[in-house]
Parts: C-alpha cells; sequence; structure tokens
C-alpha cells in the first residue's frame, strides 16, 4: 500500500481511499451510533480545546512527549487503514468561537499535525439516530475510544488503582510531588508517555490539586484562540498589530530563534517577538528556577551579541513565559520575566545578576 506524507494525504486523497480509513465501532456504547465520513476539515474550522474538551484524559492538556512521538510516526507515512479523530457539529459554545466543529477525541494527533504544518485533517462524525450525540455518550465514546490495548490497558489501571489506594489510605501524601515521587520510585524506567498517563489518573482520581499545565506550539496557538486576552501569531508569521514576528521557543532552545529574528531584521527591518515555554516543574526545578534559567538564556545570548558585534543587537522581544500556576495567576495572561532592556555590552549591573556575576544588591 502506497504511503503519503500527510500533506501530500490531506491534499490528494480521493474520496475512495478514504473509505480505506478504519471506522471504529461504538455499538457497544448504544446500538444506534453511527460513524460518518471521514471528511476533510481545516483546523481553522475546529474549535480545539485539549483542557476542557479532552474528556478522556485526565492531565490538564496533552503530553509533548507524547506529540514528538506521534510527529515521528507521522514522518514515515500515514497509514490509511488506521483510525481517524472525530469532531462533533452543534454545540451551543460554537457559536461564541464561530467554529463549525468541535474536537471531541484525537487531540494528540490534531497537535502533531498542526506543528507538522498541517492546514486541516480527516475527521468522522458520529450521530444517533440522525442527531448529534449527547454529552454522557460523547464523554462514553471518548473513554472508549482512548483505550489502550487490554494488556496495556489493564497494566496501568491496575497500578492507577494501587497507587489511589496508597492514596487514600495515607501511605502516600495526596500532592503532585509525592505521588510522582512515588511512582518514578517504583518505576524508573517506565516509558514517560505511560508514566504520565498513569499519574494523571491517580491524579483525576485522588483529587489531586494542580499546579501547572504545559505547552507545545500548537497547544500555545490553541490557548491564544480560545483564551488569550490579546492575540498573538507564531511560526515566523507577521504580527499586523505590533509589526513584528512571531515566535514560540521552549527554554534551552532560544538561540535559533534569535538568530532567526537577526534574519528577519536584515531582510524586513522589523523586529521580532516570542513567547517562552519551560518543560516540567519539578522539585528540583521549580518555576521560579524555570523562568530565571529563561532570562538569562536571554541575556546571554543578547551580552554575547553585543561583546562580539561591539552594539546591541536588539531585535527579539521576549512578550512572557508559560505556563501559569493554577489558581494563582491570570489563564489568559503570559507570565512576565523581568529581563534588562538596555545596557549590553556596557556592563550593566542587572545584566550581571541575571548572568549570576554579581551576587544580589
Amino acid at each position: 500500500m502506497t504511503l503519503y506524507t500527510p500533506k501530500e494525504a490531506y491534499a490528494s486523497l480521493t474520496d475512495e481511499q478514504l473509505k480505506l480509513f478504519t471506522k471504529p465501532d461504538y455499538t457497544h456504547i448504544h446500538p444506534n451510533i453511527k460513524v460518518e465520513g471521514p471528511f476533510r476539515i481545516p483546523f481553522d474550522e475546529i474549535f480545539i480545546d485539549d483542557v476542557e474538551g479532552n474528556v478522556a484524559r485526565y492531565d490538564s492538556g496533552i503530553d509533548p512527549a507524547h506529540i514528538q512521538a506521534l510527529k515521528n510516526s507521522f514522518a514515515n507515512g500515514v497509514v490509511l487503514t488506521e483510525e481517524c479523530p472525530a469532531v462533533s457539529i452543534t454545540d451551543g459554545y460554537l457559536e461564541k468561537t464561530f467554529k463549525s466543529s468541535k474536537l471531541r477525541y484525537g487531540f494528540g494527533r490534531s497537535a502533531a499535525l498542526l506543528e507538522l504544518g498541517l492546514d486541516g485533517w480527516f475527521f468522522f462524525k458520529l450521530t444517533l439516530n440522525g442527531k448529534e450525540l449527547s454529552e454522557t455518550l460523547w464523554e462514553r465514546v471518548c473513554l472508549s475510544e482512548n483505550e489502550p490495548l487490554p494488556k496495556g490497558c489493564n497494566k496501568e489501571l491496575n497500578i492507577i488503582n494501587v497507587f489511589i489506594g496508597q492514596v487514600k489510605r495515607g501511605v502516600i501524601k495526596n500532592t503532585e510531588k509525592e505521588i510522582f515521587k512515588a511512582l518514578k520510585e517504583t518505576f524508573p524506567h517506565r516509558p514517560k508517555p505511560s508514566l504520565n498517563r498513569i499519574v494523571q489518573g491517580v491524579y483525576k482520581a485522588a483529587g489531586t490539586k494542580l499546579r501547572y499545565t504545559y505547552y507545545t506550539e500548537s497547544k500555545i496557538k490553541q490557548w491564544v484562540k480560545n483564551y488569550a486576552s490579546e492575540p498573538y501569531v507564531f511560526s515566523g508569521k507577521l504580527d499586523q498589530k505590533r509589526k513584528m514576528h512571531g515566535y514560540t521557543a521552549k527554554q534551552g532552545s532560544l538561540i535559533r530563534t534569535y538568530e532567526q529574528a537577526i534574519k528577519n531584521k536584515a531582510e524586513t527591518g522589523l523586529d521580532s517577538y516570542v513567547v517562552m515555554h519551560v518543560g516540567e516543574v519539578t522539585q528540583d526545578s521549580p518555576i521560579e528556577k524555570k523562568r530565571n534559567a529563561c532570562v538569562k538564556e536571554y541575556v546571554t545570548i543578547r551580552e554575547a551579541h553585543a561583546q562580539v558585534y561591539g552594539n546591541d543587537v536588539n531585535c527579539l522581544h521576549v512578550l512572557g513565559c508559560l505556563p501559569q500556576q493554577v489558581g494563582k495567576e491570570k489563564w489568559d495572561r503570559l507570565c512576565p520575566l523581568e529581563i534588562p532592556q538596555s545596557g549590553y555590552g556596557n556592563g550593566n549591573p542587572l545584566i550581571n545578576k541575571a548572568l549570576g556575576i554579581v551576587e544580589d544588591f
């Protein structure tokens, strides 16, 4: 069977070829559920909310490691016999979003395809006697679709049940840190995606208070669409309002964005901005430490350019950082970073402080 790249598949698959995608069977949930499609739908027409809308996931959003694994899988080609994500059509909230559809499952696949630059994908639509499914039926469908093969499912569920029992008995303190620590100590070699599913399952069932949600570029784009108090653009696109090119950068990878900003400045005369995001927050790497590392990374790069070129290369502006602390910081705002705005290459004490050259003063 011919394998297509995702972009080739989305652009060229015929209606007959679309029939090769395997249709799931949800008649065990209700005998009259019908799966229609798949249909070619642009992502711009779909409301995607992987925090509140992803009912089959316990965690606050998708796992970045899972997205990377899916991107690697898609790089090998699209298997036409696999299943597609699903959307619903009738939803009161869609009137507020101006979207024609709402993603119900397939959040990981959709995020991976967005990060690969796809404009859309193929989606199933589910009906019951010609009408939309109720929210209760959608929840059951999503849980069923998310269920792994029995062997892996039972293994993870067994672990979740054991740890829930330990939390309830007080053996493990009901906090993110203590639960994750206990799981990591018990399963030091378990793959991270599986460990994350287990720990989030325990958090959900035990009612553990969660502090953070984590981001990839595609999730930041969805956050901007769904929640942000002001618009941003990314992937080097031109922000017409700010007259700057927009980017995201994960802590530790800012140098590539900085160099791209220099190229943009040379080619268009316009500056660029970046929204930074950090990885997993742990006891050894608390959120303050990670945010300070973002500041130091930016200052280090800008100071080095100023020292080498003899002038401050001020063309990339950090607008803020993600994630927010749940319940403590505003969900619709970026978290500010205290970055010196001037004095690079001139021995600015604030810059030295950011670089750790001098003590606090």
